[in-house]
């Protein structure tokens, strides 16, 4: 299985998720709207800039700094060099359940045009990356993974990631072909969980850490996701071991210290090895 890599740890991504409580529900109950300031300019010379305020006075509002000098430059002018330093893979944003969930209650003339500005090469940001839940997380409608019943035979993709999560992820891809993946859990399956001594069984959501003795069984949840997402036409880039691996206070949650995501990755990386 080709992966750029397995990252133990993923660093922050922007992420669009919902702003109230219900997921997002408009308490209006209009559609959202993205406002159109008519600008129809040739580009300008500099960083295109889309921001948004929490008090909705500045709404997904685009803007641009100017490329400056160093001599001259504002705080906010980006200067580039000719200094090379690491590769950058791409830039990229989080799509998650709740995400999908209001952008499936927008009007599919504005969600198109909202993703292409996100995701369009030609028409907008052209981001690059996604950073999508492996099963549930503390921003889905529900708490889940794809193999709640015991054995990693019943590992399916989830009836909400088929309602929520594909309809959009097909939408972008046909807007760009190109955004490739990156996956992380928030849990495994809770019958795979030990408590946090490694004593005995934990059937929780929330914390818990993962049972040596399934580490073959999750090795394989991980492979049958990707080949599920590829199926898919997703491309996958890469995984992370576990999402904020030390924070095991949210609603899905796994505790995983570097010893636990070092015995793993043992079992993990040969897996991935023996798939095409």
């Amino acid at each position: 299985m080709r992966l750029m890599s397995i990252l133990p740890i993923l660093l922050s991504a922007a992420v669009i998720s919902c702003s109230c409580s219900g997921c997002g529900e408009d308490q209006s109950g209009k559609d959202p709207v993205i406002p159109d300031d008519g600008n129809k300019e040739e580009p300008v010379d500099g960083a295109s800039v889309w921001t948004t305020t929490f008090d909705k006075s500045v709404d997904f509002m685009k803007s641009v700094v100017e490329y400056g000098k160093a001599a001259t430059m504002s705080p906010k002018a980006v200067r580039f060099t000719e200094d090379e330093y690491q590769t950058v893979e791409g830039f990229g944003l989080a799509v998650t359940q709740a995400a999908c969930y209001n952008l499936l209650k927008m009007s599919g003339s504005d969600r198109t045009r909202f993703l292409k500005e996100l995701f369009s090469v030609e028409e907008g940001a052209g981001s690059s990356l996604i950073r999508v839940c492996i099963g549930g997380s503390d921003f889905s409608m529900d708490e889940f993974t794809c193999c709640d019943e015991e054995g990693i035979e019943h590992f399916a993709m989830h009836d909400l990631d088929k309602k929520y999560l594909f309809p959009i992820l097909d939408e972008i891809y046909e807007i760009n072909p190109d955004v490739q993946i990156i996956g992380s859990p928030w849990s495994c399956p809770r019958w795979m969980k030990l408590d946090l001594n490694l004593n005995s069984g934990y059937n929780s959501w929330t914390s818990g850490r993962l049972n040596p003795k399934y580490y073959s069984d999750y090795a394989t949840y991980f492979v049958k996701w990707i080949q599920a997402m590829e199926e898919r036409g997703y491309k996958v880039r890469a995984v992370t071991l576990q999402n904020e691996p030390l924070n095991h206070g949210n609603s899905m949650s796994l505790y995983m210290p570097w010893e636990d995501q070092r015995d793993f990755l043992a079992v993990i990386g040969p897996a991935f090895d023996q798939e095409p």
